[in-house]
């Protein structure tokens, strides 16, 4: 089982040599993440989508005056893909706001430039770190079901034929 999208792409990259016949259980990530073209029969992924247009609703349902965002993506090649997600996924929010982007500043401009502003995400591990809201979905039944499935599978493989 892997978490998150670059256990996945780690898992795929690497299967051919490391893990032969064993089936994939990608767990952890954005429905638009899974590798369907690499993906075998007996794979299988526990995929949610991350709704960026509520989470935009979200604060300003909160702080209806707001009318500047700051994305804080970084520069890796998951964190580009978000960048362009967010870009196209909340193009019809362009004219009534202003979205600026840190993903080319150093973490010292990055504080700078949010320094006492309320921070929104849209996943609930953020809570308690900083983050102080966002739509938060289905987190924890997403996390039984996972539990759940990584255990049937283990114990049916453990079992055998």
């Amino acid at each position: 089982m892997t978490i998150g999208p670059p256990a996945a792409a780690f898992y795929l990259r690497n299967r051919a040599r490391l893990f032969l016949e064993i089936p994939l259980v990608a767990d952890s990530l954005d429905e638009r993440l899974v590798p369907r073209n690499q993906m075998r029969a007996g794979d299988s992924a526990i995929a949610d989508r991350v709704d960026l247009p509520m989470l935009i609703d979200s604060i300003l349902t909160f702080l209806p005056d707001t009318r500047n965002f700051t994305v804080v993506p970084g520069a890796s090649e998951l964190e580009r893909f978000w960048q362009a997600q967010v870009k196209r996924e909340l193009a019809s929010y362009m004219d009534r706001t202003h979205f600026g982007w840190t993903n080319d500043l150093s973490l010292a401009q990055i504080k700078a430039r949010v320094a006492n502003a309320p921070i929104f995400g849209p996943f609930k591990a953020g809570l308690g770190h900083g983050v102080v809201g966002g739509p938060y979905g289905q987190c924890l039944l997403q996390t039984r079901f996972s539990l759940t499935a990584a255990s049937t599978y283990w114990i049916s493989a453990l079992a055998g034929p």
